[in-house]
């Protein structure tokens, strides 16, 4: 495949800035980048609620898209690939936050507060 310029990226399919990537194209997977950015942190931000952890999804999302480039088959778009990617990221992160939340909150300590009931300051 000839080299693709920077400035005439807009004209080429997505499976076509795929393999100039592949073959070291840094500004095609820019280009990816660009065209699919804004669909990556919408499903984020969905699942995610939150504005800050959608944007740590997307960057992860890219950054894993970009190092398992050669793993990507090309029986589905990229962005389909990409959206599964980031997904799959806001459900880990979610996950490791509610490993977390877990963690604090010790089921003992948790027993004792609720069996005691309120405090005389509590119970006006």
């Amino acid at each position: 495949m000839a080299t693709l310029r920077a400035s005439g990226l807009d004209e080429y399919s997505g499976a076509e800035l795929v393999a100039a990537t592949k073959c070291g194209e840094t500004h095609a997977f820019e280009k990816l980048v660009f065209r699919c950015k804004r669909r990556v942190f919408a499903v984020a931000q969905r699942i995610t609620n939150n504005r800050e952890d959608a944007e740590d999804v997307v960057q992860e999302s890219f950054h894993k898209a970009f190092l398992h480039l050669d793993d990507f088959q090309e029986k589905s778009r990229f962005s389909t690939w990409l959206t599964r990617i980031a997904m799959n990221e806001a459900f880990m992160l979610l996950r490791r936050r509610r490993g977390i939340l877990e963690v604090l909150v010790n089921p003992g300590l948790l027993w004792r507060l609720c069996a005691a009931g309120p405090t005389e300051a509590q119970s006006c």
